[in-house]
Formats: C-alpha cells, structure tokens, sequence
C-alpha cells in the first residue's frame, strides 16, 4: 500500500516570492515523467535517471538540491539504514553523490552549484532502488535557492512504478529474438498466438512498440534518426518475457 509523507512536503510561501528563482526559474530540459521496471530485470535493480536544467533568467544562480516524497512504496527505507527492508533513493546534485535518503545538497558555498544566464547543468541524478518492493513511488526534486522554501524554487515529480516478474508456469519454451540487421528483427512467441515487441530507451522511456499477431514473424525498426545509443529492446507474450540490450546506431 502507498503512503503519503505529507509531513516532508511543504508549501511555497510568500518570503520566497522575492527571489531570483522565483521571478526566473531554472527550467527542466525533456525531463521523464514516468520509470517503468521488472522485478525480473536485473538492469531495474538500479534505476538512474538524469535531469538535465537549464538558467532561463537573466541572472547568475546559486542553487542546491532538495528531494521530497510524494507518495511512496510500503516498506520504503527512510530514514535510510543498512539492511532495513524497503525501497530507497539517493541523488547527486554539482560535485557529490549523496548518502541514501539524504534530504538535501548541503549548503557549504563550495558543493552549491553556480549557474550563468542560458547554463545548462546535468548533474541532477536520481538513484531509486527497489529492492524487491512491487508499487509505485512519486519523487519531487526541487532546485533553489539555499535560503528559499524548496517548493517556491523549480520542482519535478518522477513516478517509478516497480511491476512483478511475469512468471512462466508449466512452459519451458523459450522466445526467440533474433537481430537480422540494424532495422531487421525476427521473432518467434514459442507458441503463444499474440505478443508484444518493444523498443526502450535506457531511461524506460518506450521509444516503439508494436502489437504480434503471429507466432513468428519479422518486424522492420525505425531507426533512422534514432539518437546513437544502447537501448533495450522487449518481446513479452501472455506467459513469458524476453529482453536484450541493444546499440543502435540511428542511421
């Protein structure tokens, strides 16, 4: 069951409206909204996002980083201790990879991060770890200023929603993929009448996805100007699932 840290939330208040940020936010670039993942997928276990930000305004801006629970899993590990059940977080914001569960970048003027008018930075990282637990978390990061209220400064929610390994019982047949060339691939559902085949980017992002209504057959990728990169590539039947991590080339 999901559980509401309403406690860690707070809202933006009027003694922020007078600075910088608030008048001028830095602005998220194309940031995911969404992470899908499976527990049997062992590339889920850690699941990294960046979050690319740019300084719209027209002054210079001294930002650090805050994290703040929306709605999380039960168990979630937080305060965050060794060993304790629970999924759990982390982020890297400037210069440092934070301890799981920290709240926040810290303060010291070395670790802020300065951003010049029209700066794009790309440090923002978050970290979520499932560690087994099946649900839904919603993460709000927040970039301001270090005396600013976290939600008066400019702020993104990422939902990671954790789904069950699809078991396979009585069926020891297995899906066959099999890359043919860069936009060729064949494919055969082990007897299973309908499928799916789906193209993922590393951040979860589904990039193509088309529906099998044949046991076996080819399917022709539209890769051409697809971004040069690893993405993982998904052939999934009622019963069964198949993944492989794949470099396209986008040419």
């Amino acid at each position: 069951m999901n559980r509401t840290k309403s406690a860690i939330l707070s809202a933006a208040t009027l003694f922020a409206m007078g600075s910088a940020l608030a008048q001028a936010p830095v602005t998220f670039i194309e940031p995911v909204d969404t992470v899908v993942a499976y527990l049997d997928v062992p590339e889920d276990d850690e699941l990294s996002i960046h979050l690319d930000i740019q300084n719209t305004s027209e002054d210079t801006l001294i930002l650090m980083a805050t994290r703040l629970y929306v709605d999380t899993v039960s168990p979630y590990n937080y305060p965050w201790m060794f060993g304790a059940e629970g999924a759990y977080d982390r982020f890297c914001w400037g210069p440092l990879c934070y301890n799981f569960g920290t709240d926040q970048s810290s303060t010291n003027a070395s670790l802020l991060v300065t951003m010049e008018p029209g700066e794009v930075n790309t440090t923002l990282v978050t970290d979520y770890y499932h560690a087994g637990v099946v649900g839904t978390s919603t993460l709000r990061y927040c970039i301001h200023e270090v005396e600013q209220d976290p939600e008066a400064g400019s702020c993104h929610d990422i939902t990671f929603r954790v789904e069950q390994a699809l078991e396979v019982p009585e069926f020891t047949a297995e899906l066959a993929l099999n890359r043919l060339d860069e936009q060729r691939w064949a494919f055969d559902l082990a007897g299973a009448a309908v499928g799916a085949f789906r193209v993922l980017d590393v951040q979860g992002r589904v990039v193509f996805e088309q529906a099998l209504n044949a046991p076996s057959g080819q399917i022709q990728l539209p890769t051409l100007g697809w971004p040069a990169a690893t993405y993982i590539v998904v052939l999934e039947t009622p019963r069964a699932r198949a993944t492989e991590s794949v470099f396209f080339r986008g040419f």
